[in-house]
């Protein structure tokens, strides 16, 4: 499973998304992405549950400024 997303912003944005990985209809896999950027301090956090366990996720992301 590789799931890859690139957003463009501007500075002082922010944004999130929420990622389910879905087997049957069972949630295999929950992703909580949020990311702030203010040019020279930016942050990401998120966090994965993965069957039931709910574990610390580091996740390094790409972006650029303007449009």
């Amino acid at each position: 499973m590789e799931d890859q997303q690139s957003h463009k912003i501007s500075d002082n944005s922010s944004f999130s998304f929420d990622y389910n990985y879905w087997i049957g209809n069972q949630a295999y896999a929950v992703i909580d992405l949020t990311f702030k950027n203010n040019l020279n301090n930016t942050t990401s956090t998120g966090s994965i549950t993965h069957a039931g366990t709910s574990n610390n996720l580091s996740i390094g992301l790409k972006y650029t400024f303007g449009d």
